[in-house]
């Protein structure tokens, strides 16, 4: 399945030719509202939600992601790569703006590492993982509801993660399954646009989770923020294996 948020550069006819159904969304209503056109229309027991710059890859890979879902009870990733083969960070931590801020500085310090991370050797509890890929039981991200529309670009990624954290779904990522995501983030340049969207996310993404914006609790709201509780809970399973590793 292929969802098209109004490209118009041919993309809709190739499409045609690998994929049914394609579905057009008559609109770019951004990142989240397209994922959940996927969402409402797949018929499969599990959805994996997969960029157009990502390269699917392996005879197994899904049921090592399904493995991982199953035993992690929540979300799963794969380690994304790059086109040279090194291993991008799409495991993430607890998203502090404070961790942010030092992992996008210096993402090879020991502190931007605690964040950000790469070489993980067994499927491994994380708080969130880049949108490029995240994959879950149909049933249960669903029930989760859906990617927040809210966001039109970054940040949803962040918040569809704390959100299933919040409602008991673990989020983990899965080094068995290495797919090349040839990923160009616009805001390393002077796209206004991009930093334009990447900064009304900011905002929204800390109204809701305020106590990340200065490491504090705080009130905010209600039905979208992760209490003391769940931080901790958070905390205590961040960066630990899931379960025994499979032999494979």
């Amino acid at each position: 399945m292929v969802v098209d948020n109004s490209s118009t550069d041919g993309t809709v006819a190739r499409a045609r030719e690998v994929a049914d159904p394609v579905i057009e969304s008559g609109g770019n209503r951004g990142f989240s509202h397209g994922n959940n056109l996927g969402l409402a229309a797949v018929d499969t027991e599990y959805v994996a939600f997969v960029n157009p710059d990502v390269t699917v890859s392996g005879s197994d890979w899904h049921a090592s992601l399904e493995e991982t879902i199953e035993r992690g009870g929540g979300l799963a990733a794969p380690q994304l790569l790059n086109p040279d083969g090194t291993e991008q960070a799409n495991a993430r931590g607890i998203p502090y703006l404070s961790a942010k801020v030092r992992n996008r500085a210096k993402p090879e310090s020991e502190k931007g590492d605690e964040y950000a991370r790469t070489g993980l050797a067994v499927p491994t509890y994380i708080a969130w993982a880049m949108g490029a890929v995240v994959a879950g039981r149909t049933d249960a991200v669903r029930a989760l509801g859906g990617w927040d529309d809210s966001y039109f670009l970054y940040y949803e990624d962040h918040e569809f993660g704390l959100r299933a954290r919040r409602e008991g779904m673990a989020v983990a990522l899965d080094p068995r399954v290495r797919w090349l995501h040839d990923w160009q983030r616009a805001t390393t340049g002077p796209a206004l646009w991009a930093w334009k969207a990447e900064l009304n996310s900011m905002r929204t993404f800390y109204s809701q989770f305020p106590q990340l914006f200065r490491r504090r609790y705080g009130a905010g709201r209600r039905d979208a923020t992760l209490d003391r509780a769940g931080l901790a809970r958070l905390t205590d399973h961040l960066w630990k294996p899931v379960g025994p590793a499979a032999s494979r």
